[in-house]
């Protein structure tokens, strides 16, 4: 790599940072111009400030590096922001467009820059926003209005001499970047960015250390020996791979506070498109992530945000109609629980129609003929339709939605990493859409079970404890479902045997095991004939060549994927979730 290419790459790393920052402080003050425009007072001049700096910023580094389209576009967004942080000009609605757009064009004019190693391609785009930015500068020069607050003292000119505007101000063009370098020396002291080939490279060889491992301690050469100093030192061995492991996982792990504030962005410009009133609230913004979730996860949430703005949200008019306050609240949040990545979207719209769902399911035959008209469907069974490739209630297509294209990508995209999604809607108060994702793509800990010649991997956060069936514990409902007392309660029985049809050691259940599992509390025991330990597994994708070669569909359904043994042997791993949803 070239002295060149390497000033380059630093410029792009240190533009998008720029970027990242800048575009959440932009969208914030369209707030203050729902109502029509706002003249900004002392409150607001903070974030003025930061707005113009972070422009003035990426204009000085594209600037020394000669990407004219780059700088001048920044240069005349940052003319306009000095207008308002000096009280010159009121705040309106479309100088937020604007300044949004600004931000749209220097992402895509760095993503040239990363192709084509320059900014040439853009300068067409570049030079008409950078007309409708003077325009606006022009018409608001006429006449000048008095200041309504009164500028930082650093930068007011010192009394005789009058004002320069800031486009006329000659700048040394390597200061900014000098600049914007030393105000993040002390954090690049501690940070070092790392390719991400190389991260994905490390964990590999992490994974591949964790079955190397496995492959040692259960080598048939050391079967029936005692070697106690060996059994410290694989101990040892083990806690120093698990550490590893760890740093190497939390490598990968970032925030989702990058893709939260892309969606607020969003939510503006669908809110300004479609006349409505919306109010976007993040939690949980600091969830940290696998860097390969966030990829995942960025298109699924930009199809659910639309469908919520466009069918879920009702227009201002209708929702006072309805009693409901003429801005709508869109909620949108992040957390852990139970080993996973939990992502909601909620909205207090108009919620799903169950009755046009099923109309349209039959009208594209997607209900199979022994659940008739739908009728005895669940509301979540009935809200799974939206999924179906070309499904859509829409009357008309608009430029948001309405082809039936989307909600199945969404789902897709969505096991494609071995996560799920779940509808809830209640018609008229609104529509909470959950997404449930594997916290790590990579290593998990797991109980190591067998059922007949079988081996399967259960998750280790999903079991609660194991025991024995004592006489008298287990009884039948009346409609012939097996359940056993734990304690105070009452559980049901799935015989794994029966799910995956292959032969147990026995079907009597004073013969096994039951495990009792529980994920999001609900609860179960499943029936093996023996729990063989604890196992650190590393987690692998299902081969197209085994789902079609080994798992019938009712298996399908209860996995999650595959491991590789020490001995060679692939074992599959058992979803809790879907092994409880089996029972319904």
């Amino acid at each position: 790599m070239s002295a060149d290419d390497e000033f380059i790459d630093v410029f792009l790393q240190e533009c998008n940072d720029l970027l990242d920052n800048l575009e959440p402080v932009v969208v914030g003050f369209a707030e203050h111009t729902r109502d029509g425009p706002f003249t900004p007072g002392e409150a607001h001049l903070p974030a003025l400030q930061e707005i113009f700096r972070l422009f003035h910023s990426i204009k000085g580094n594209a600037a020394y590096l000669d990407f004219d389209a780059i700088s001048t576009t920044s240069h005349a967004a940052e003319n306009l922001l000095d207008r308002f942080r000096k009280g010159r000009m009121d705040v309106q609605g479309g100088h937020i467009d604007l300044l949004c757009q600004t931000c749209d064009f220097l992402r895509q004019s760095l993503e040239r820059v990363e192709a084509d190693r320059s900014d040439q391609a853009m300068a067409q785009a570049g030079a008409q926003l950078t007309e409708q930015l003077h325009a606006v500068l022009e018409a608001a020069e006429t006449p000048a209005r008095q200041p309504a607050a009164p500028a930082a003292a650093p930068e007011s000119p010192p009394a005789v001499a009058p004002e320069a505007a800031p486009e006329t101000v000659p700048e040394s063009i390597a200061a900014p970047v000098a600049s914007a370098r030393s105000a993040t020396t002390v954090r690049k002291a501690q940070d070092l960015r790392v390719d991400l080939g190389k991260i994905d490279s490390l964990v590999n060889l992490v994974s591949e250390l964790v079955i190397a491992k496995n492959m040692l301690l259960h080598s048939p050469d050391l079967r029936g020996l005692e070697l106690e100093h060996f059994g410290r030192s694989a101990d040892h061995m083990g806690k120093v791979i698990r550490e590893l492991q760890e740093v190497a996982m939390a490598m990968r792990m970032v925030p989702v506070t990058g893709l939260f504030q892309r969606m607020n962005r969003l939510v503006l410009d669908l809110a300004r498109k479609s006349g409505k009133k919306v109010e976007f609230v993040i939690h949980g913004s600091e969830t940290e992530v696998d860097k390969t979730v966030i990829e995942k996860v960025t298109d699924p949430l930009v199809h659910l945000i639309r469908n919520a703005m466009d069918h879920g949200m009702e227009p201002p008019d209708a929702r006072e109609a309805a009693g409901k306050p003429s801005c709508g609240t869109v909620r949108l949040s992040a957390g852990h629980a139970e080993g996973e990545v939990v992502i909601r979207l909620e909205d207090d719209g108009r919620g799903l129609n169950r009755e046009r769902i099923l109309a349209k399911a039959l009208e594209r035959g997607l209900l199979p003929a022994s659940v008739g008209d739908g009728a005895g469907l669940s509301d979540r069974e009935v809200a799974a339709l939206i999924f179906e490739p070309g499904f859509s209630t829409a009357e008309q297509v608009t430029d948001l939605s309405g082809r039936g294209v989307g909600m199945d990508v969404v789902r897709q995209n969505i096991e494609q990493i071995n996560g799920r999604i779940e509808i809830d809607s209640q018609p008229g108060q609104g529509t909470r859409i959950t997404l449930r994702i594997p916290l790590t793509m990579a290593i998990m800990d797991g109980m190591l079970i067998r059922v007949g010649q079988l081996r399967y991997i259960l998750p280790l956060l999903s079991v609660r404890e194991s025991f024995r069936v004592q006489a008298g514990s287990v009884t039948l409902t009346p409609d012939n479902r097996e359940m056993v007392r734990v304690r105070d309660r009452l559980f049901p029985i799935l015989r794994l045997y029966r799910l995956h049809a292959i032969a147990p050691d026995s079907e009597a259940l004073e013969a096994g095991i039951l495990i009792v599992l529980e994920s999001r509390g609900r609860h179960a025991c499943l029936f093996v004939d023996e729990i063989l330990g604890p196992q650190q597994t590393v987690v692998q994708g299902l081969s197209d060549y085994l789902v079609r070669a080994a798992l019938t569909d009712r298996r399908k359904q209860s996995v999650s994927g595959c491991t590789i043994m020490g001995d060679g042997e692939i074992c599959l791993i058992l979803d809790p979730e879907q092994l409880l949803q089996s029972l319904e």
